[in-house]
């Protein structure tokens, strides 16, 4: 892609934003969020490929451009997954039911490990939260059919996207090629092997 699609791209991304679509369900209130994330992570991309095409950074610099890449494919397969069209009532049901379970357990962890909550109100506040959100998931009916290390995961908050499940995909990319570059960039680049080869370059 270049940089000038990908300008063309960015100003689409401002413009729906700037029109501000009204937040009636579920996936409008929170792709918002997404696009806002995904236009914020374009703009510096935008940036950092400018000034690598001007020699203004060094090789270590690309590691942020593929982190962003990174990131920006998991965005789009969010964004394939709540948004696909033709899916039934359930199915939608569902996939919110586990974003929402995901997010909340998310968080639920992240309380734990890192803040000390004396008060016993907060703490069952949270845990009535989840525990009614688990309860939801517990009761769909798509998720008692799933095999039970899908619903292991999903109830572990591991997971919240299942991409088998998903029929009609958009992306530049074939499956197959997209999935090659996330897993590349995922484990040679976002982790130490080749990042910290590029680091010695210099």
């Amino acid at each position: 892609m270049t940089n000038k699609n990908l300008d063309n791209l960015y100003g689409i991304g401002c413009k729906l934003l700037e029109e501000g679509a009204p937040r009636t369900a579920f996936r409008t209130f929170y792709l918002e969020g997404i696009m806002r994330k995904a236009i914020g992570m374009a703009e510096t991309l935008r940036l950092l490929i400018s000034a690598r095409e001007l020699s203004l950074m060094y090789v270590k610099e690309d590691i942020v451009i593929t982190s962003i890449t990174r990131n920006m494919i998991d965005l789009c397969r969010t964004t394939n997954y709540f948004c696909e069209p033709n899916i039934c009532k359930d199915e939608r049901n569902f996939r919110e039911a586990c974003w929402s379970y995901h997010g909340t357990q998310a968080l639920f962890n992240i309380r734990d490990k890192l803040s000390n909550y004396d008060l016993e109100y907060r703490n069952f506040h949270w845990s009535r939260v989840l525990l009614g959100l688990q309860v939801d998931l517990n009761d769909n009916p798509i998720f008692e059919t799933l095999k039970k290390n899908d619903k292991k995961a999903l109830l572990k908050g591991k997971k919240y996207i299942l991409s088998d499940r998903i029929n009609y995909r958009i992306s530049p990319l074939p499956t197959n090629i997209e999935q090659g570059i996330y897993d590349f960039f995922s484990n040679q680049i976002h982790s130490l092997p080749i990042s910290i080869d590029l680091l010695r370059v210099e």
